[in-house]
């Protein structure tokens, strides 16, 4: 079959490779990416036969329908129906999390996460007996839903005998923040006309002056060409008669209705039912022709065209543009045909979402009852997770209803319901449309909670200064705790911000306005508070409202029912400025909760927070996860400020152990990010990580350019500078940067830099003096390297030792190669004799992950679905981490585990 397919040989090898290593063990995805008619779906078709046939591959194989991408988990049900035998694989919190997706039993709302998970556990499951191949053709019509969740299961692919092969419109003709966000996440290959050359191999017969003129108006879209040289007389396509009128239609589109033109009223008639009625079935598409009076030979007529056909109790298409070719029509037919199907889908059962989406496209103006029947159907895709189908629900509901207060009521739950699948812009849009002049008079509490969610949204959109306004706004309209609760939100913002008195203002909000008989009240006026004392440099006063605020959580458990608070839970300590203790069991309860809920509005920051945690003890394997993690939460939900944070957290790692590639691809997107945001800030973010890059690299000069890039100089920007500057042989202007800071040298970061400078004994001391105050493992394992580096110049050599050796054991247990190694060195001048570090090869991060949920009791089922991962892949790591630490069972595992867990972290 494959040979029938001309000028695609390069795409076909890459499709091979790529099927083949799955069946080897390695899994993995494309996404096939072309304009209609280009030739995806024969890709698709090629690689499926290839795959069954030579290589003994099962194939699953998903359509997605336009008519039925606002039918929540469509998608995923095609895909998952034959793979339920396989249920018993997942976790009872995935199989309960599917059931509901699928319409099976009644639960909470699935995260998107969960089901992700959930069908990666069976394709696993699928492939453990024969490799499996998931073909997905036309991913831009499968509903938003399904497609988060395929896309989801096939980034995560990685031991498993699977491979997942997709076929796309162009990205760039998709919702940006939608679908096209969406996709964009997964590897793509790119399909294009042919060149003139294929073209004149794919029609033989036609003269080489037809084919050239045929292939320059279609721009080689194989499809287009083969539809309009079928168009011309065959005497005219030998080139035996002159062309001496215009050629056919050159867009396959622009064909297919040529051809519907020559049909009869009646004929046209029935292809606009077929291409309106999706997958309906064969009953109802037959009842709805007898009630519009369409014959049978009409249909026959109409079938005989070859655009479609109604067969074997389905609707099948020549190509997806000749079902949306035979839709097309005058709007009161359209509507008419609409009615009609509605009419049939109402006798059917399970049809009642069918008849609410048909009746909405039936009528041409506001029709309460239809609103009502969608708002029905929204409040049930909402309970399935299917928040974009929702939104789509609920916003033309809102279109269709009189009452203005009931419109404001639906756009609400529209914007909140695009705001959680993800759809940001979206979801500001419909805030807007609910926050009319009118909405004002009578409707405080209403109007409080639609700017409070508003803000949040202009908080994730990268637009604080906004969100600012509208949290005050929010906290101005309403009452208790609704009040306390937008101005604690407001000092956030106002700290993205970069406002200070802002941030003052709002905290001063919180304390006026919170019931101090309200423990939730006079928690978040304790955090606000004790957040701006942070900012201001009061670390006293930070630490005692911080620590009165988290007792207050702790003694009285707020977050049993205010779940949301697990964000000022984790955040609560960072702003004091010192070390960063571990976390309260109790909170980290809460946080494994929200993540195993796949949850979207508040995960994304608190994952990222209990990285940074994470970082600052020196546990960079769970904090290159989490990071990772709240990175593509932060991509599902449209939080573009946080997908920034996520990729410079995680660049900052890869700088500090000298991964130049990694470090610049992420600190080059986050750049482009924040280019196109408020929060601008994050840019020196992006060059003072590249300085530290360079500096790990031994490479001063770069970094002490790139480091004069940052526009505001933090303690940490002047002392990277300082050291730069310093290693450059640039002392004077390593003086210079210290010229306007304060003299007082409490601050380790600038201590360290005088100590560079000054480079005796004293100041080496006086560094000491404050290192244990380091904010991070890390920055304290630096400072006593500059110190010990010191000392030992100065010819203190014990004194010396013992700080470079404190140095040397951090910098080793952090992976961080490049500063151990400049530790060892200045160990080795001091006379200092050296133990040989840990031999083998160490684990990478996903295998310390496993392990040590492993080693914390869990099963392999277990540790897979925490991970979001398949069995298989748990197992492929846990069998490394076996044989890279010599241990062969569990137990042995938990015990190498508390033995040295420091040799034991990534490189």
């Amino acid at each position: 079959m494959t040979q029938a397919i001309i000028g695609r040989e390069a795409e076909l090898e890459t499709l091979r490779a790529l099927v083949n290593d799955a069946c080897a063990g390695s899994g993995g995805s494309v996404l096939i990416v072309g304009h209609a008619g280009v030739g995806k779906s024969t890709l698709l078709d090629a690689s499926a036969a290839e795959a069954f046939a030579g290589g003994g591959v099962s194939v699953i194989r998903v359509v997605g329908v336009e008519a039925e991408r606002d039918l929540p988990f469509a998608g995923l049900s095609m895909l998952v129906t034959p793979l339920l035998q396989h249920r018993a694989a997942l976790t009872p919190a995935q199989q309960c999390a599917l059931d509901t997706a699928l319409g099976l039993a009644e639960g909470p709302p699935p995260g998107r996460m969960v089901l992700g998970g959930a069908l990666l556990g069976l394709v696993s499951a699928r492939a453990d007996g024969q490799p499996l191949l998931v073909v997905v053709d036309d991913l831009q019509w499968v509903d938003l839903a399904s497609a988060e969740i395929i896309v989801f299961a096939a980034r995560r692919l990685q031991a498993e005998r699977v491979a997942v092969i997709a076929a796309s419109r162009p990205l760039d003709h998709l919702d940006g923040e939608g679908l096209g966000r969406v996709l964009r996440s997964l590897p793509t290959l790119d399909v294009t006309g042919l060149p003139v050359a294929e073209c004149y191999r794919l029609l033989p017969h036609a003269a080489p002056g037809v084919t050239a003129a045929l292939a320059a108006g279609t721009g080689g879209n194989p499809l287009a060409m083969l539809e309009a040289a079928a168009l011309l007389d065959a005497d005219v396509r030998a080139g035996s008669w002159p062309m001496v009128v215009d050629l056919p239609p050159t867009s396959a589109a622009d064909t297919y209705r040529e051809v519907l033109s020559t049909l009869s009223p009646g004929a046209r008639e029935a292809g606009r039912v077929l291409a309106h009625a999706g997958r309906a079935p064969a009953h109802v598409v037959h009842r709805a022709l007898t009630v519009l009076s369409i014959t049978a030979p009409e249909l026959e007529a109409f079938e005989r065209t070859g655009l479609g056909r109604l067969s074997n109790g389905r609707v099948s298409w020549r190509h997806p543009l000749a079902r949306s070719a035979s839709a097309e029509g005058p709007a009161e037919r359209t509507r008419r045909v609409h009615a009609v199907l509605a009419e049939c889908w109402a006798s059917v059962p399970q049809g009642r979402p069918q008849w609410a989406w048909h009746m909405s496209e039936a009528v041409s103006g506001p029709d309460p009852m239809v609103a009502e029947a969608l708002a029905e159907v929204a409040q049930l895709s909402a309970a399935r997770d299917a928040s974009i189908e929702a939104a789509d629900a609920w916003e033309r509901a809102a279109e269709l209803t009189v009452d203005a207060g009931r419109r404001r009521e639906l756009l609400g739950l529209a914007a909140r319901a695009a705001f959680r699948g993800g759809s940001a812009v979206r979801a500001a849009r419909l805030y807007d449309g609910a926050l009319t002049p009118s909405a004002e008079a009578g409707h405080e509490d209403e109007r409080s909670v639609l700017l409070h969610e508003r803000g949040r949204v202009e908080h994730g959109l990268g637009r604080p200064s906004t969100a600012y306004s509208l949290l005050m706004d929010a906290a101005r309209a309403g009452a208790g705790q609704r009040r306390v609760w937008a101005a604690s939100e407001a000092v956030l913002a106002a700290m993205y911000a970069r406002r200070a008195d802002l941030a003052t203002a709002a905290a001063a909000a919180a304390v006026a306005a919170h019931d101090i008989t309200d423990p939730v009240q006079v928690f978040l006026a304790q955090h606000a508070e004790g957040a701006t004392a942070g900012l201001a440099g009061d670390a006293t006063r930070a630490h005692e409202l911080m620590e009165a605020a988290r007792s207050l959580l702790l003694d009285q458990r707020l977050l049993d029912d205010n779940p949301e608070l697990v964000l000022w839970a984790v955040n609560s300590d960072l702003f004091e400025g010192g070390p960063v203790p571990p976390l309260p069991q109790y909170v980290e309860g809460a946080v494994a909760a929200l993540r195993e809920t796949g949850e979207l509005m508040w995960s994304p920051r608190v994952v990222r927070l209990v990285g940074l945690r994470d970082h600052a003890r020196g546990a960079w394997d769970r904090a290159y996860a989490s990071f990772v993690e709240a990175t593509e939460l932060s991509r599902l939900s449209g939080q573009r400020t946080q997908v920034a944070e996520g990729l410079l957290h995680q660049a900052w790692i890869e700088a500090a152990r000298g991964r130049r590639s990694p470090c610049w691809e992420h600190t080059e997107e986050a750049a482009q990010i924040v280019n196109d945001l408020e929060v601008r800030w994050l840019t020196d973010d992006v060059w003072a990580i590249r300085g530290l890059l360079f500096l790990t690299l031994d490479e001063p000069q770069s970094a002490a350019e790139s480091l004069s890039l940052c526009r505001e100089w933090s303690p940490d920007v002047v002392v990277a500078r300082v050291e730069a500057l310093v290693r450059s042989g640039r002392e004077d202007e390593a003086r210079a940067v210290l010229t306007d800071q304060p003299g007082d040298v409490t601050t380790p970061a600038l201590a360290a830099a005088r100590c560079l400078l000054d480079r005796d004994g004293p100041a080496a001391r006086r560094l000491l003096q404050v290192v244990d105050a380091a904010p991070s493992t890390f920055d304290a394992a630096r400072w006593r390297l500059i110190a010990g580096s010191v000392l030992r110049r100065a010819g203190a050599r014990r004194e010396a030792r013992e700080q470079l050796r404190l140095a040397h054991e951090v910098f080793e247990g952090l992976g961080a190669t490049a500063w151990s190694a400049q530790a060892r060195s200045e160990l080795q001048a001091s006379g200092a004799t050296l133990r040989r570090g840990p031999e083998g090869p160490a684990l990478t991060a996903g295998e310390l992950r496993v392990a040590q949920l492993v080693a914390q009791g869990r099963s392999n089922k277990e540790a897979a679905a925490a991970l979001f991962l398949s069995t298989k892949t748990v197992e492929f790591h846990l069998g490394r981490v076996y044989q890279k630490l010599g241990v062969t069972n569990r137990t042995a595992l938990g015990a190498r585990l508390r033995e040295a867990p420091g040799t034991l972290s990534p490189r």
